[in-house]
């Protein structure tokens, strides 16, 4: 089954902002913040479904992957009611490969208007075995006839058939 090579993965970011930037913004005051993500060797992105999980989340406006590098970026709009709460990402990875090692991946914060103050993080990669949570998976999970329904099912067949006859 082709879910089942998926990893779900959770980026979450928190934006405190500065006395001093504090003091500059107005309660309407918007940030944006570009959260940057090395991808594990290994793995590759399915760009659709991060734009379906991104479309959750209000305060994501857009992302952008560089192929090349391996790294994806989400630009957050934090207005000033977020400041200090924690913003979390759903996104997921495909695994092109079995990888019995993961080396930690690097995380990248910035203010899109001063990169040059950034944290930057070696995140471990951290698994718990699920599959995604897909609604039409779990649409048919829940759909799917228990043993018992289909053993009725199949009487309730041979009954019809037999008083057809």
């Amino acid at each position: 089954m082709p879910w089942l090579s998926e990893i779900k993965t959770k980026t979450c970011v928190t934006y405190t902002p500065t006395a001093r930037d504090q003091q500059l913004a107005k309660d309407v005051f918007n940030r944006t913040v570009v959260v940057e993500v090395q991808l594990p060797s290994g793995v590759r992105l399915n760009l659709r479904q991060i734009g379906f999980f991104l479309s959750r989340v209000p305060e994501a406006m857009y992302f952008t992957f560089n192929e090349h590098a391996n790294k994806i970026n989400f630009f957050l709009n934090v207005p000033s009611t977020s400041n200090g709460k924690q913003i979390c990402l759903e996104w997921c990875l495909e695994r092109l490969s079995f990888v019995t090692q993961w080396a930690p991946i690097e995380v990248r914060a910035y203010d899109y208007l001063q990169p040059e103050y950034q944290l930057i993080r070696l995140v471990p990669i951290q698994f718990q075995p699920s599959l995604l949570g897909y609604s039409f998976v779990e649409a048919v999970q829940k759909a799917r006839p228990s043993l018992e329904q289909l053993a009725e099912m199949h009487q309730k067949r041979s009954r019809s058939r037999t008083d057809n006859i």
